[in-house]
């Protein structure tokens, strides 16, 4: 049977912080690259390993609806052009973000509007994050419509199949969480939107473990109930 080496210049971290979370990724990708480490992708969270220095790092956000006028291509190299004459250099990016990283002492910073960076991330999670936040939503309202329909249908089939139980725990949690990440996005986006007005930038508050905790019990609900 063929083995599968685990590469020692790659290793995954974790980074369990909402995609606006600018200030603990930045922070995150600062400590590990004092570390030794430098992120490559991420969505996968993949890191590789790297001379250990300190660096500071930038989260630019954009969507690309935001403007028509040039191709989202022809928009992002003119950026990238832009951003390396103060020696920002591109680690990597998606759909909403660029991830840069500067060796500078005390570089010139990408984002010097605190408005228009609130209505990047703005724009940004439009495209994307609502997507996801409705999708868990949507999925959690079905499964609890399933749960009151059965009980509805035949009482004592429900009851005699552990696997239905299920339907009632898997629906709250998923609406729990989906409302939950609405409710401190927009919270965070109404606040950090009059301090941008006054020219101030609003680090994005700390998050708790509580939305880890709750995807455990999901999965726990969803694993035991199929035995």
């Amino acid at each position: 049977m063929k083995q599968t080496k685990t590469d020692p210049n790659s290793r995954r971290f974790p980074m369990r912080y909402a995609f606006y979370d600018r200030t603990n990724i930045q922070k995150f990708l600062e400590q590990k690259s004092e570390e030794g480490w430098m992120l490559q992708t991420f969505s996968s969270t993949t890191f590789i390993r790297t001379e250990p220095k300190k660096r500071h790092f930038s989260i630019v956000y954009y969507s690309d609806k935001s403007t028509k006028d040039r191709s989202p291509y022809e928009r992002r190299q003119e950026f990238l052009e832009y951003c390396s004459h103060d020696g920002w250099k591109l680690v990597t990016q998606n759909d909403r973000m660029m991830i840069f990283y500067n060796e500078q002492d005390s570089p010139t910073p990408i984002e010097t509007d605190p408005l228009m960076e609130v209505k990047n991330i703005h724009a940004a999670a439009k495209s994307a994050f609502w997507g996801d936040c409705a999708s868990q939503l949507f999925w959690g309202i079905w499964l609890l419509t399933l749960f009151f329909l059965r009980i509805s249908v035949s009482l004592t089939d429900f009851l005699s199949t552990s696997f239905f139980w299920t339907y009632l725990p898997l629906g709250c949690v998923n609406c729990f969480i989906a409302i939950r990440e609405i409710t401190i996005y927009y919270r965070w986006y109404h606040t950090a939107k009059k301090a941008a007005a006054d020219g101030l930038y609003l680090d994005t508050p700390k998050r708790s473990d509580l939305s880890r905790i709750t995807t455990i019990i999901l999965w726990a609900c969803l694993i035991f109930g199929c035995f």
